[in-house]
């Protein structure tokens, strides 16, 4: 079997067969509010870029971003927006509009 299927589709039912996933009557998940909220510091690559994870993964985390060209473009100007965002919220946005011409 071919990973993937060569037979044209015609373009109104899309490139994934779907009519093919067997469908049910009522939802399969569902999802209360005892959902627990995680904090982003447990997230994996945070954990890695604290240290949790020893010294290595900590030292290549810095350059994760940087593996491809548009990924290091896109990581350099976020780098140089991330001074501004520091520091207290205006009172009024459009104060600081103003003041900056």
């Amino acid at each position: 079997m071919p990973f993937f299927w060569q037979r044209p589709r015609p373009m109104h039912l899309g490139r994934f067969p779907m009519e093919k996933i067997k469908r049910v009557s009522e939802t399969t998940t569902k999802i209360t509010d005892s959902v627990p909220r995680m904090p982003k510091r447990a997230h994996f690559f945070q954990r890695a870029r604290f240290g949790d994870l020893g010294p290595k993964p900590q030292q290549e985390v810095r350059r994760f971003a940087t593996k491809h060209s548009l990924s290091m473009s896109t990581g350099k100007v976020t780098q140089t927006q991330s001074t501004v965002h520091d520091g207290e919220v205006a009172p009024d946005p459009l104060s600081c509009l103003i003041s900056q011409r």
